[in-house]
């Protein structure tokens, strides 16, 4: 396997993940990632920044990215404000977003390097959200192949070190023990349609948009909360219940004692 780049502990190259307070969902739909990496995009190229690798969960993001710790924090600021205000819109929320500051760990060496870059390909695989790496929506690993529309990603240097394009491929299959930086308590699991259902049919076994027309506002606003604490996502709530999104962020907003 090729190796002729050289990185040091100057160049500033650091995994990083953002999350989402309360371990919070901060990707409800498909659109709400394209938001997030058209701010990483513009932020990026504001900084001065390069993206080597990234990957978006459904309540924290991973992100490899050289520059210097200084300016990390400038890029973080940027983005994180950006998005939270975009997300707190679209959802009719308050309040913060992200938990705390971003957390950081500088890449010592390339062996460093190519296995937190395999790290943050397989993170969806490792969650059960899909079987490989070019399965999940929204990560780099499609960029480095040629794959993607967006193109975030400086590929130069992890492909030079790996060789190539097969390389890369056979390099991001293969399952490693290695220990990254992530997050203490996991990913949050978002649910499949089908689970949603058997979770609303634990609430009633009458026709979800029925049951929720004839209830009480106090009632129906608790249980759309019970459903957002099963991890339903916005959208699943709004399609299965019948109500608007204003409805459905309204109710969740209210009660600010839930732990998403």
């Amino acid at each position: 396997m090729p190796r002729h780049a050289r990185i040091k502990v100057k160049d500033g190259i650091y995994h990083t993940i953002v999350r989402g307070i309360n371990r919070q969902m901060i990707f409800e739909e498909p659109a709400d990632e394209s938001a997030y990496l058209s701010f990483l995009l513009k932020y990026r190229n504001e900084c001065g920044a390069k993206v080597l690798a990234y990957c978006l969960m459904t309540n924290h993001v991973h992100l490899l990215i050289q520059e210097s710790d200084d300016n990390l924090e400038k890029i973080f600021r940027k983005i994180n404000t950006a998005y939270a205000m975009y997300f707190n819109n679209k959802y009719l929320r308050t309040g913060h977003l992200f938990q705390d500051r971003f957390k950081s760990e500088v890449i010592k060496d390339e062996r460093q390097l190519l296995q937190t870059v395999r790290y943050i390909h397989r993170n969806p695989v490792k969650a059960g959200l899909c079987k490989s790496p070019a399965e999940h929506r929204s990560s780099s690993y499609k960029e480095y192949l040629g794959l993607s529309e967006r193109m975030i990603c400086d590929t130069h240097l992890i492909l030079e070190l790996l060789g190539g394009e097969d390389e890369f491929i056979k390099y991001n299959m293969q399952e490693t023990d290695c220990s990254c930086m992530d997050i203490n308590d996991g990913p949050r699991f978002r649910i499949s349609d089908e689970e949603a259902i058997k979770v609303l049919r634990t609430i009633t076994e009458e026709p979800p948009q029925s049951f929720f027309r004839r209830i009480n506002k106090a009632r129906r606003d608790a249980l759309i909360c019970e459903l957002k604490q099963q991890h339903l996502s916005y959208t699943q709530i709004c399609r299965l219940t019948g109500f608007s999104k204003a409805v459905v962020s309204r109710a969740v907003s209210a009660n600010k004692d839930a732990e998403f």
